[in-house]
């Protein structure tokens, strides 16, 4: 498996089924925030206007680096929050060697964490982020500007709903 498909398939547990990356980090580590606590969480998928059960995992906290396990999976996702005001914050994944850095939102809320992981393709539709486009490169959309990649993920949540929601697991 190749690391854009390993990424694809660690997105897709985290409800991150989106390719919006940078060439290099556009969040500094040290600004990372810590708004959730670890513990132990359950995926919940939008079907048919139904919240429904996919999966559970593990989150956990070093220093301000999360990190997420789904059960029954082996892969370790490692990832910071940055707050982006209004109860929203871009997830970040580490960058590795030369691979793009990823992005998602998500955004807290009464019925538990929110996550926004548009596809490129979608994302582009959007008619919101007309002064926030994607340099578009295969099938990722990249952004080299912090601001602009806040304003279109939070304009695509305005008008799309989310891939996934996160809340805490019962005992």
């Amino acid at each position: 498996m190749g690391i854009h498909q390993q990424i694809t398939v660690i997105a897709l547990a985290l409800g991150l089924a989106g390719c919006v990356a940078s060439k290099a980090p556009l969040f500094d580590p040290a600004s990372a925030v810590t708004p959730v606590a670890a513990g132990r969480f359950e995926i919940q998928e939008e079907k048919g206007g139904t919240w429904t059960r996919s999966g559970t995992g593990a989150l956990k906290l070093e220093g301000r680096v999360y990190t997420w396990k789904v059960d029954d999976d082996e892969k370790i996702q490692r990832f910071s929050l940055h707050d982006v005001g209004g109860g929203y914050f871009v997830l970040m994944t580490p960058p590795e060697g030369s691979q793009p850095v990823y992005y998602t939102l998500f955004e807290k809320s009464d019925q538990g964490w929110l996550a926004y992981g548009p596809l490129c393709s979608d994302l582009r539709k959007v008619r919101a982020i007309a002064d926030a486009q994607p340099l578009v490169e295969g099938t990722d959309c990249y952004y080299a500007d912090r601001a602009k990649l806040a304003r279109a993920l939070i304009a695509y949540s305005k008008v799309m709903l989310p891939g996934a929601r996160y809340i805490a697991a019962k005992p």
